[in-house]
């Protein structure tokens, strides 16, 4: 009996530090936009850093990302100095390869006329274990708009068009994915001249 009773405490002390594991291991990882807010000009270029949070930290295997944005307002600018993938238009990683060594490189391209940011990486032999900023977007303000999101993609599909984090056991370590916003502002002729011709229509509607 003290042997039946030993094994069954042992079975259950062994599956509640697998459920530990198993939880310390869920959302080791987050993602995020930085700046998170910002307001820039109509014309202007900005940039927004993609982060990576990896406190534990875990060893990565994979990491994919897709983003949204609003192409009407908003246009990514090609950025690919010291970069792995340098075809399209892309957003910049050659400043981050020595936290971020990945040894496979799927993609990195972005899409002005679908609002869509792609970027692919992973890990056969190297030890990526790095946090900080992995890639850094550089957007054009195209028009005037207020609170335009930048969003991480999650499908929850786990394939290309999804956003998530693998370590090497193949789990999706990934917890919160915090995107960003931009007031695009116009420039202050521009105003000016709104008022302006706002201030000769008013006295004309008076009138009649």
């Amino acid at each position: 009996m003290r042997v039946k009773l030993s094994n069954f405490v042992c079975s259950l002390i062994l599956a509640f530090g697998l459920v530990l594991t198993a939880e310390a291991a869920e959302g080791a990882v987050q993602l995020s936009l930085q700046p998170s807010t910002q307001d820039v000009g109509v014309g202007s270029q900005f940039t927004l850093n993609m982060n990576l949070a990896n406190s534990s930290p875990e060893q990565l295997a994979s990491l994919n990302v897709w983003l949204s944005f609003d192409p009407d307002y908003l246009e990514v600018v090609d950025s690919d100095a010291g970069n792995w993938i340098t075809s399209g238009t892309n957003v910049l990683d050659g400043p981050y390869h020595t936290a971020f060594d990945w040894d496979f490189h799927d993609h990195n391209t972005a899409n002005n006329t679908t609002g869509r940011i792609g970027y692919g990486e992973g890990s056969f032999a190297t030890d990526v274990t790095g946090s900080g900023t992995f890639a850094q977007i550089k957007f054009l303000a195209k028009a005037p708009v207020l609170n335009t999101q930048i969003d991480y993609l999650l499908t929850g599909t786990g394939g290309l068009d999804d956003t998530y984090v693998y370590d090497i056991d193949a789990d999706n370590v990934l917890g919160e994915a915090a995107g960003a916003a931009v007031n695009v502002i116009p420039e202050p002729l521009t105003v000016m001249s709104l008022i302006v011709g706002l201030g000769g229509i008013l006295p004309l509607t008076r009138k009649k």
